[in-house]
């Protein structure tokens, strides 16, 4: 009998979950992608829009237009997914907007769409779910998305190298890699200067003066003369001379 009242407990709580869950349906991402990306698949009639339209075809012509900058329309079939309760469904297309078909041609881009999508789920929270000061940060969003510069090396990029069918031929491990934080590196004896000198050497490096890389050097070669000084004898430190730290002036490429 026991065993009976706490199945029947269960099953309550879980019809009351699945009414809570139909009932904030408009506020979940994984419902609306399920269904949207699979009925066709899976042979089930689309969901249709407030207006009539078919849900999946409105996400496909709200992204094509932010492809082609078209403002307006965008605004359009962004109102629609929205006023047909799935008020969450196109900012989840921005987020994968803005690094599929914009990147690294607006930089900042991405960090701004989610904050404004965290500003608007702030809102919902704090505000009220009825409340409609979210649609204000999507326009904003938009328009953002529509007027921002375009380019889909990012996504060519992903599908070249984590989507391929085809495999990438195999490559070695660069020399460089192979430095004291690695096993095959420190078998092949190397230290701190082959740090300095290959694995930790920049490309494209920014034109910033750096206060601590001297002051650093410096302090690694007192360390190094104080191992190797007797332990009867004080070695006083001596600045380098015409910058050069050693022979070899290891730190000519800093």
């Amino acid at each position: 009998m026991a065993a009976y009242f706490k199945c029947r407990f269960l099953t309550s709580k879980f019809f009351t979950k699945k009414c809570d869950f139909k009932k904030h349906k408009s506020y979940d991402l994984k419902r609306t992608s399920k269904h949207s990306l699979e009925e066709k698949s899976m042979g089930k009639p689309p969901i249709s829009t407030v207006n009539g339209y078919d849900l999946g075809e409105c996400v496909s012509a709200f992204q094509k237009c932010i492809r082609r900058g078209d403002e307006d329309g965008a605004l359009y079939w962004a109102a629609e997914i929205y006023k047909s309760g799935y008020r969450q469904y196109p900012w989840k297309r921005l987020l994968v907007i803005v690094s599929e078909d914009i990147g690294i041609a607006a930089p900042g881009l991405a960090a701004e769409i989610f904050a404004l999508c965290q500003t608007a789920d702030w809102f919902k929270k704090n505000v009220g779910k009825e409340d409609d000061h979210d649609a204000l940060f999507l326009t904003h969003a938009i328009i953002l998305a529509c007027r921002a510069p375009k380019c889909r090396m990012n996504d060519h990029a992903v599908c070249l190298y984590f989507y391929s069918k085809t495999p990438l031929a195999k490559r070695q491990v660069p020399d460089a890699a192979l430095d004291m934080h690695t096993r095959r590196g420190r078998s092949m004896k190397r230290g701190v200067e082959h740090f300095w000198e290959e694995a930790a050497h920049l490309e494209n490096r920014a034109e910033i003066d750096d206060p601590y890389w001297t002051a650093y050097q410096q302090s690694w070669l007192d360390q190094e003369k104080h191992k190797a000084a007797p332990a009867n004898e004080t070695q006083k430190p001596e600045p380098p001379v015409n910058g050069q730290l050693f022979d070899g002036d290891l730190f000519k490429n800093w």
